[in-house]
C-alpha cells in the first residue's frame, strides 16, 4: 500500500510494534524507510531490541513500556517535524 500515491501521501507517522514470526521489526522498518524515507517511524520495541537495530534519520525507538503520555508527546513531535512532500 505504501507504493500507492493516494495512500502514501496521507501518511504522517507510522507506528510499528511487531512481535510475531515472519518479517520482524528491523526488517520491516528497513523496508519501509527504503520506500518512504521521509515518513517518520516510531518503533515500539521490546526489551530485547534497542535503537541500534533501527537506523534512520526519521526513525525513533521507544520501549513498549514507555508511559502513554510520553509516547503520545513524541508522536506529536515527530508529526509536527514532518514536512509532507508536495506533489
Amino acid at each position: 500500500m505504501v507504493e500507492e500515491p493516494h495512500f502514501a501521501e496521507k501518511l504522517g507517522l507510522v507506528v510499528v510494534g511487531l512481535n510475531r514470526p515472519g518479517m520482524g521489526s528491523p526488517a520491516f522498518v528497513a523496508e519501509l524507510t527504503s520506500r518512504l524515507p521521509a515518513i517518520p517511524v516510531l518503533v515500539l520495541g521490546c526489551n530485547r531490541e534497542d535503537a541500534s537495530l533501527f537506523p534512520g534519520e526519521n526513525v525513533r525507538f521507544l520501549l513498549r513500556t514507555v508511559p502513554t503520555d510520553q509516547m503520545l508527546a513524541i508522536s506529536r513531535q515527530m508529526m509536527d517535524q514532518y514536512t509532507p512532500r508536495v506533489a
